[in-house]
């Protein structure tokens, strides 16, 4: 086992620097999130045409989750020296005081980003809202690196920030309009909330995700995703007396819904019969990754965001290209 990590370590330690702080950001991963914001943005404006808030809103959860990525290596510095000797701070390929410097930075400035939603608002009595939600974003995502990750809260804490995001660009929809929209209807609440306990199922399936894994733990999250998925599926049926969907929405929502999970339940299942690290971890990148397919499906409901979906579905070309070089998990 030690001779297989130290072949891993000279095999990355070949690899270009930049290599390293890429893996260090999980930069695969952030397509999902920018993925959601693109979601969410138009799940409130539909049809409409991109803002300087939506530019903002991309650029707050890419710094945000970047850094939290970060962030969590560094509190985790001294448990992955002794399980993950490969990843870029231990290895010594990313210096410490580089990635303190970088993690921080990227808080900051998505912070900033966040706030500045309120800024280029045409509704001035709407400006609070981003940056209250990007300040809690934040906290909640240095709470969870700091203390909460190996409590009973982390994976709620982390489900919490996956909400927050899509919130936010929600909220940066909600502010680019002076029309008389809503937000944080029970629609849109019911899209965060699903995802974010999809995500929170996610996180307790990798819990352990370094070392052999216990059926229980890997049982929760199953549970938890599978309540995610089952909010996300219940959700146009619940809502077609509010908002009418054609036929043929409903049948794409259905269709993709059930390409995307029918590969990932196989390798869940396989993951759960035998918890082993790499089948664990690919199956939780895999997991990470159908959250693209869930924002896909959830823009084709609407007509007018079809165009929108497209671009979404098209974020997954540099995810999958980067995923094949970057470690994600």
């Amino acid at each position: 086992m030690a001779g297989d990590s130290q072949a891993h370590s000279d095999a990355l330690s070949s690899r270009p620097r930049w290599l390293a702080y890429l893996q260090l950001m999980r930069l695969p991963n952030v397509f999902t999130a920018l993925a959601d914001t693109f979601m969410g943005y138009w799940m409130v404006l539909s049809g409409s045409h991109p803002s300087v808030a939506l530019g903002l809103a991309l650029l707050a959860t890419a710094c945000l989750y970047t850094a939290g990525m970060v962030l969590n290596d560094l509190f985790d510095l001294e448990q992955d020296r002794r399980e993950r000797p490969f990843r870029p701070l231990p290895s010594g390929r990313v210096p410490i005081r580089h990635a303190q410097w970088l993690g921080w930075t990227l808080l900051v400035i998505g912070w900033l980003a966040g706030v500045s939603i309120g800024w280029v608002s045409e509704a001035e009595s709407r400006r609070y809202v981003p940056a209250l939600l990007a300040s809690v974003l934040a906290g909640m995502i240095v709470a969870y690196d700091a203390w909460a990750k190996p409590t009973f809260l982390g994976p709620w804490l982390m489900g919490a920030c996956r909400s927050g995001n899509i919130l936010l660009a929600m909220g940066a929809a909600w502010c680019s309009s002076s029309d008389s929209i809503r937000f944080a209807t029970i629609e849109q609440s019911t899209i965060a909330g699903a995802i974010g306990v999809y995500v929170v199922g996610i996180t307790y399936f990798a819990r352990t995700e370094a070392e052999r894994s216990h059926r229980a733990t890997l049982l929760g999250g199953l549970c938890c995703m599978a309540s995610g998925w089952l909010l996300l599926a219940a959700m146009p049926v619940s809502f077609q007396a509010h908002r009418r969907l054609s036929g043929a929405a409903l049948v794409c929502w259905y269709v993709l819904i059930v390409a995307a999970a029918a590969p990932l339940v196989r390798r869940l299942i396989l993951a759960w019969e035998e918890p082993s690290p790499p089948r664990v971890q690919h199956a939780v990148r895999l997991a990470i990754w159908s959250l693209l397919w869930w924002d896909t499906a959830l823009l084709l409901l609407y007509p007018a965001n079809r165009w929108a979906a497209l671009l979404v579905l098209f974020l997954y070309l540099p995810m999958r290209w980067l995923g094949r070089r970057v470690y994600a998990t």
